[in-house]
């Protein structure tokens, strides 16, 4: 029987937003069982789930009262990938996860220094009995398919770095060891453009994988052959702890990404949760 987990002390995050480029500095609380992932901004709780998403527009948004806190996809993927059921994620400074390396591993690292802890209540691995899917193309799509297991397939395709595709079952040791270090990616010929938008104002070579159109490769080097891909499923599965760090199922993705994760997820919540 599996039980429900939490962090055995407080961690201390600090760094600078993706897309602020501000300073970010957050604190991971050990909370009770039954207690779920909570966010706590200027002393007041908000526990959390896919319905407070409220932008996907290069990362994963929550807003709480009017408060948006920005980027929380790969601190999140930290929660299904080791199976940590209840956290409270207290905002220090600023309104985004700090970006870090632009991976989970740091996050992992700390994590896993501090420790985990199970609790005295019994973990309800959450499954679905039904396929769901959301497309916005014939070859852009998510499927979740009922399984009792946790399984994504994911296939990327780019004009530039080409067709990647990988299957993963989901443990703490494949998440550590095959996702967590896998960077957030994005083109140095896009940047200026984005900034111009008001994102990316924190990206730099240290904490993104940066591929150049012009010279058809990664500047600054590979953690995995294909890191691209991995990175999706670390943010698909930052996407699934808004649901459920437990939920259960064979996610089939081709070309997904934060929209269609977190709309797909929706569906599922007020197919089984809203009532």
């Amino acid at each position: 029987m599996e039980r429900q987990r939490t962090i055995k002390g407080e961690i201390v995050f600090e760094g600078v937003g993706l897309h602020t480029g501000k300073k970010s500095t957050i604190t991971l609380i050990p909370a009770e069982e039954g207690r779920g992932i909570v966010f706590r901004i200027d002393d007041k709780d908000y526990p959390v789930n896919v319905v407070s998403v409220c932008d996907t527009l290069q990362n994963i948004s929550l807003c709480f009262d009017g408060k948006k806190v920005m980027t929380i996809e790969h601190l999140f993927s930290v929660f299904s990938g080791l199976g940590i059921d209840n956290v409270v994620i207290q905002l220090d400074e600023g309104f985004e996860v700090p970006i870090l390396d632009g991976s989970a591993y740091k996050f992992v690292e700390m994590v896993k220094e501090v420790g985990m802890v199970e609790q005295g209540s019994r973990r309800d691995c959450f499954f679905v009995d039904k396929e769901f899917l959301h497309s916005k193309s014939d070859d852009q799509y998510l499927i979740l398919k009922p399984s009792d297991k946790l399984i994504i397939d994911y296939e990327i395709e780019f004009d530039f770095i080409g067709r990647e595709r990988l299957r993963l079952e989901i443990t703490p040791e494949v998440y550590e060891k095959e996702v967590s270090k896998a960077r957030t990616f994005g083109f140095f010929e896009d940047a200026e453009r984005l900034r111009k938008a008001g994102l990316v104002l924190g990206a730099g070579f240290d904490n993104v994988h940066v591929y150049s159109k012009t010279e058809k490769r990664f500047l600054n080097g590979d953690r995995y052959p294909d890191e691209s891909v991995r990175h999706k499923i670390l943010d698909l599965l930052g996407a699934v702890s808004l649901l459920s760090p437990s939920l259960r199922g064979e996610f089939i993705a081709r070309k997904s990404g934060h929209t269609i994760d977190v709309t797909l997820l929706k569906d599922v919540y007020f197919t089984y949760f809203s009532y």
